[in-house]
C-alpha cells in the first residue's frame, strides 16, 4: 500500500498512514465539490404550480355547474319545456279578430291592458294590427290555466260585451298545456289547440 492512499467516500477524502507496523489512522481531508442546489425552492414552486392548477379546475367546475342550472331540458311528455322561462304549465294564444270600427276598438284597448296588467299570472298581453287596420292579433300568455281563466272572468269578462260589439272573432289558436277545465270553459269559442312536438325557448 502506498504512503498515502486516497479513498473518496460521500464527497470526502480519507488519507491512510502507510508506515508498516503502526496502526493506521484516518485523517479527514475536506473535498472540494460543487454544492448541490437547494431543494426547498423547487418544492415551493411545485406546490404553487399545483395550487394554480387546482384553482383553474375549481373555476371550470363552478362554470359548468352554473351553466347546467340554466340549461333547457325538454320534458318527456309532448316536449314541454321545464325551464323557468317556459314552464310546462303555461298557456298562451293568438286571438284574431276583424274590426269594422277601429276607432272604438282602439279606445277599448287601454282599458283591457290596464285591467290585465294587475294580474300576477298575466305574463304577456299585446295587440298587433294589420296594415289595412281591419285585423288585430291579440297575443296573450299566462303562467297556467288557472291564471288564464282568472283573466277571462275578472278582466275580460266585464268588457267582453263592449269588445264583441266592435270586433268579431275569426281565429283563436291556443298553445301550451291548457287544462281540461280551461277547454271546457271555452268550448263555445271553438279554439284550435296546438301541441308542441319539439324546439326550445331562449
Amino acid at each position: 500500500m502506498s504512503a498515502s492512499e486516497v479513498k473518496r467516500t460521500f464527497g470526502r477524502s480519507w488519507v491512510l498512514s502507510g508506515q508498516p507496523g503502526k496502526e493506521q489512522h484516518e485523517t479527514a481531508v475536506p473535498c472540494h465539490r460543487t454544492p448541490r442546489p437547494a431543494r426547498w425552492p423547487n418544492v415551493a414552486a411545485q406546490i404553487e404550480e399545483n395550487y394554480v392548477n387546482i384553482k383553474y379546475v375549481a373555476a371550470a367546475i363552478l362554470m359548468f355547474a352554473t351553466s347546467a342550472s340554466f340549461a333547457v331540458e325538454p320534458s318527456q311528455q309532448g316536449g314541454q319545456a321545464s325551464e323557468a322561462g317556459m314552464p310546462g304549465a303555461q298557456v298562451y294564444w293568438v286571438f284574431t279578430v276583424t274590426v269594422d270600427q277601429m276607432d272604438k276598438f282602439k279606445a277599448l284597448i287601454p282599458k283591457l291592458v290596464a285591467a290585465t296588467a294587475k294580474e300576477s299570472g298575466a305574463l304577456q298581453f299585446e295587440f298587433n294590427v294589420s296594415d289595412d287596420q281591419k285585423t288585430v292579433d291579440i297575443f296573450e300568455r299566462y303562467k297556467d290555466s288557472k291564471a288564464a281563466l282568472l283573466h277571462q272572468t275578472q278582466s275580460f269578462g266585464p268588457l267582453s260585451k263592449e269588445f264583441f260589439a266592435v270586433a268579431k272573432l275569426t281565429r283563436w289558436v291556443v298553445y301550451g298545456t291548457p287544462s281540461d277545465e280551461f277547454k271546457k270553459a271555452n268550448a263555445d269559442f271553438h279554439p284550435i289547440y296546438m301541441t308542441r312536438i319539439d324546439g326550445f325557448v331562449r
